[in-house]
């Protein structure tokens, strides 16, 4: 397979990473997709005759509760040192932690886990270790585009938003103390973050300072605390959540935050029927907190191509619908420049740009956490990110 770009791209070995492009078997799957869509989403190979060029191979596939992977003698770097792995699905997380305090399984794989349950595991959990690192960013975008308030769009209002939002609170309370604030999209982790985070512009937590921002837009506060405009009108906003564990639970404090301020907040727990719907999903009224990715290339998710308008049928990864020329020709430079040193000052600059413009509200990092059991050794895992399983072993 060849690929080819109309320009220099730095994430392009990655193309084949998990989760970005997966090469399939031509010879197995071609004639189905050709000819019926349906049926190819049902094709055997997507459970029970799923075949792969990886250490393991498919060996029982128990629909909804397991699979037994056996070690493949083929694989290209040599027969992987444990004979057979067993997959659980277990939907419930409650029932992973007793299990790995029980002993019945050895590692956790994929999402779930909030603070209190590692924090319950490192303090019980003897046969094994809880391990954590940032892995995302909870963010608040703006709507740009046609927000239910002019004042959403105002750069003040958003400065003022950030100086009043007590983000170690959140960290304390949401992330157990673990994490950090986000000043910015990059996560600590990605081998940027240190040559970069001194561009981002902080927003301290200050009260007073957010306070005479919003008086410095005509508004004053009211017996009952919240800011009026000239002729009365309470300054109120939405800040809707995204599905997200993180967003579903941060959601409640974010907006207690503003209320405070001053700036009645009305918390939008969304509801999962909702979040299949695209255009619901695009035209938030105000503000929505999410949680997404935080590596360096993660950048591309700001350029205006990447908004979910009406006319893109409101697909897109550029939730604020923020649109910047120069911010475009910044990101553009950034992702196509090979060169280290010239690439990390376009980062810088680019991060400079967007947080002097506040095109997003920067909350806190979420972490992912990985249970291991002392038995277990070579283990290469990041929540749901697994690598070198041929190097695995038990002692």
């Amino acid at each position: 397979m060849t690929l080819a770009w109309n320009r220099p791209y730095v994430g392009a070995d990655k193309a084949f990473a998990a989760g970005v492009l997966s090469p399939l078997p031509r010879h197995l799957l071609e004639a189905t997709f050709a000819s019926d869509k349906q049926a190819y989403l049902a094709m055997p190979y997507w459970s029970v005759a799923y075949v792969g060029p990886g250490p393991y191979k498919l060996a029982e596939f128990n629909l909804g509760s397991s699979v037994l992977l056996s070690a493949n003698d083929d694989y290209a770097f040599g027969r992987p040192k444990i004979a057979e792995i067993e997959v659980r699905f277990i939907p419930d997380i409650n029932t992973v932690v007793a299990s790995l305090l029980s002993g019945a399984i050895d590692l956790s794989m994929g999402r779930g886990f909030a603070v209190e349950h590692a924090l319950l595991l490192r303090q019980q959990w003897g046969d094994g270790t809880i391990e954590w690192q940032p892995s995302a960013w909870v963010v608040a975008f703006p709507q740009f585009m046609n927000p239910a308030h002019p004042i959403v769009t105002s750069l003040p209002f958003r400065q003022a938003l950030l100086h009043g939002t007590d983000r170690q609170a959140l960290v304390d309370s949401l992330e157990g103390g673990l994490s950090s604030i986000a000043h910015f999209y990059m996560s600590p982790g990605e081998p940027e973050f240190s040559d970069v985070q001194s561009a981002a512009t902080r927003y301290e937590y200050d009260p007073r300072k957010a306070t005479n921002l919003i008086e410095g837009l005509g508004y004053a506060k009211a017996a009952d605390g919240i800011f009026r405009d000239a002729a009365g009108a309470r300054l109120s906003i939405q800040v809707r959540s995204n599905g997200e564990p993180i967003t579903q639970t941060g959601v409640i404090p974010v907006a207690s935050m503003w209320t405070q301020l001053g700036v009645a907040t009305e918390p939008d727990v969304i509801s999962a029927q909702r979040l299949a719907d695209r255009e619901y999903l695009a035209t938030f009224p105000y503000f929505r907190l999410m949680r997404q990715p935080a590596s360096a290339i993660s950048l591309a998710n700001f350029h205006s191509s990447a908004i979910p308008s009406a006319e893109a049928r409101f697909v897109g990864i550029n939730y604020a619908r923020y649109s910047n020329p120069e911010l475009d020709v910044l990101i553009d430079k950034t992702l196509s420049e090979i060169a280290y040193p010239q690439r990390i000052q376009n980062y810088r600059e680019s991060v400079a740009l967007m947080s002097q413009n506040l095109n997003m509200l920067g909350q806190f990092y979420d972490l992912s956490f990985v249970a291991k059991a002392e038995r277990l050794s070579g283990i290469g895992a990041v929540e749901s990110s697994f690598w070198g399983i041929h190097n695995w072993g038990v002692k």
